[in-house]
């Protein structure tokens, strides 16, 4: 669709940059009266842009703005485009709604669930938003509250929470499956070019068993979440959901299938390239979900783990790469699932870690390596 963009605050030459062009800089013209215009046909996505008026950056402080994570303010416009946002309240209540400046301040009913292990009644709802900054508030039995958990602010003398929507940054989710009746937390992260309307590769990280339980911020204690958390940046849709503390990844596989069809139809996924990875107790699940859904992934990365050797014929199709180190209880395991895929003519990478670091995958984590391999390998759609 076209688009103007309009500069009506002076100056002498005024250049438009953008994502929308590489950030390579248009000049603008003045149109009858005064106003700088220029017009540009864009694509569905959300684009940043801002303007450089007498060779200084500026820009519309009447139009909707974000800031980067370099702390750079820029302008945001949508085209058709919005991400699912989700919204929780986790206290006392019969009744919950939500309201903000999304829905001018309307409200909108939020559904009752329950999540594993938690005995605090729950309320949940995903609204579709486009990228941009908000005020909200929740309406418990009736009255008008603010969640002190949830980042909050006075604005014009009215307390009220708030939220910056925007790519390049974990949020925490909620699914339930209607398949297996169960309903479980994740973190969510969407690339920062997501914005763009492309479809990008998915990975599903399984965490260890420390990080079970209904604590979520566990998982980012721990492998590909921390790295989320630290502030790396990868292009990937990243899915961590949390394993409840009386349950076993290898118990949630119709579950975790679920979860990522779900996301898969909600949002921009590449699905020729959808990857699994885990560590510890994650690498079982990674190797159960695997054998028995050999036809979702594109690639495996299962760190300290193994599975049931007797499928091993299932993935022979599936580009593997394995990590164990020699001092954990978990090696033997591994390289017993190694060898029999080996044996079949599966496409296996072993690495044996032989440090006296009982860990043997934050060094991937931490690197480029194992994303550049997850990139390499793409599954073919029927």
């Amino acid at each position: 669709m076209e688009v103007s963009f309009t500069w009506k605050y002076g100056g002498s030459t005024v250049v438009l940059y953008g994502s929308f062009n590489d950030w390579l800089g248009e000049d603008m013209s003045k149109d009858s009266t005064g106003i700088w215009v220029i017009k540009k046909h864009l694509n569905r996505g959300a684009y940043h842009y801002k303007y450089k008026v007498d060779g200084h950056w500026c820009y519309d402080v009447e139009k909707l703005c974000l800031t980067n994570k370099e702390g750079h303010c820029n302008n945001v416009i949508s085209i058709d485009f919005f991400i699912p946002t989700p919204f929780w309240w986790k206290l006392s209540g019969k009744k919950l709604e939500v309201s903000g400046t999304f829905n001018n301040w309307h409200t909108q009913r939020m559904q009752h669930i329950v999540v594993a292990n938690d005995q605090l009644p729950h309320y949940y709802v995903e609204i579709a938003l486009p990228l941009g900054f908000y005020q909200y508030k929740y309406v418990a039995d009736d009255r008008w509250v603010y969640d002190d958990h949830q980042p909050h602010n006075y604005f014009e003398g009215v307390l009220n929470n708030f939220r910056q929507v925007n790519c390049g940054q974990l949020e925490l989710y909620f699914y339930y499956s209607d398949t297996v009746r169960i309903g479980l937390q994740y973190l969510g992260y969407l690339p920062e070019g997501y914005s763009n309307g492309q479809n990008w590769p998915l990975i599903l990280f399984l965490h260890g068993p420390k990080q079970k339980g209904d604590t979520i911020h566990l998982i980012e204690e721990d492998g590909l979440p921390k790295e989320l958390k630290q502030g790396r940046s990868l292009p990937f849709i990243i899915l961590s959901p949390q394993c409840p503390r009386n349950q076993k990844w290898s118990s949630l596989n119709t579950y975790l299938i679920s979860l990522i069809h779900h996301f898969c139809s909600t949002h921009n996924v590449d699905l020729s390239r959808i990857y699994l990875t885990g560590v510890e107790m994650g690498a079982y699940g990674v190797w159960k979900l695997a054998l028995d859904n050999p036809n979702t992934f594109a690639a495996l990365a299962p760190f300290g783990g193994g599975g049931d050797v007797t499928k091993a014929k299932f993935i022979t199709h599936l580009p593997v790469w394995a990590t164990d180190n020699e001092y954990r209880s978990t090696y033997g395991d591994t390289k017993e699932m190694v060898d029999a895929l080996a044996q079949v003519g599966g496409n296996i990478h072993f690495t044996v870690d032989k440090s006296s670091e009982r860990d043997c995958w934050s060094v991937a984590y931490a690197g480029d390596r194992l994303y550049q391999w997850f990139l390499e390998n793409t599954k073919i759609i029927n």
